[in-house]
């Protein structure tokens, strides 16, 4: 089993990667599950992502990973789709609790998504942890509710430094990780281009 985690870095357009042939069981993160040509499953940790594409959500009923702080203003009726999860956005050690995702980002998060699901590959795509070369803050249009550098560079470049102890659980749990960024700043993990992806 294959599971690929898309985040929001700009190296999704820049490298190139065609969408509809990302392989395995699809995880969107935030904005990237709303631009995705297919979805599997949504995971965000973020409050205010939550808030405004709560309309969204409703309205696709994917199966929806959301932070329970994140979920504090919006309709509270139970939804079989979506699954309340909760954070400490302090640790990266991955949680196997059907509770808990730990991470300190919503791509984190959604990391420790797919290592609960033991496959044999997770391939990160979008996970640059830095803007595009011309500032470019997604692959994707900027959200709306906000302007400019959502997270400054320095927050970045700590996130990129913060996957070794997951890197470590997936090895020794026996799961491939592969960096499908050619402009990552994390370095945890073998890289592949398009062409030796999608081979």
């Amino acid at each position: 089993m294959v599971v690929s985690i898309v985040a929001g870095g700009w190296s999704v357009f820049g490298d190139c990667w065609v969408l509809r042939s990302i392989p395995g069981y699809i995880i969107g993160v935030n904005d990237a599950a709303i631009h995705l040509p297919k979805v599997d499953c949504v995971v965000s940790m973020d409050r205010l992502w939550t808030e405004n594409r709560w309309d969204w959500l409703c309205e696709k009923k994917y199966p929806a990973w959301l932070r329970v702080n994140a979920l504090k203003n919006v309709l509270s009726r139970d939804m079989s789709w979506i699954h309340a999860f909760v954070c400490d956005h302090t640790r990266t050690e991955f949680s196997l609790d059907q509770q808990i995702l730990n991470g300190t980002n919503s791509g984190m998060c959604a990391f420790n998504h797919a290592y609960k699901m033991m496959p044999e590959a997770i391939l990160l795509f979008g996970f640059d942890m830095r803007p595009g070369p011309n500032n470019e803050q997604h692959w994707y249009p900027d959200h709306p509710w906000k302007s400019g550098q959502s997270t400054k560079t320095p927050t970045l470049k700590k996130w990129a430094n913060e996957f070794h102890i997951a890197a470590g659980q997936c090895k020794r749990a026996g799961i491939q990780v592969v960096n499908c960024s050619s402009r990552s700043l994390i370095t945890d993990f073998d890289r592949k281009s398009p062409a030796e992806v999608m081979q």
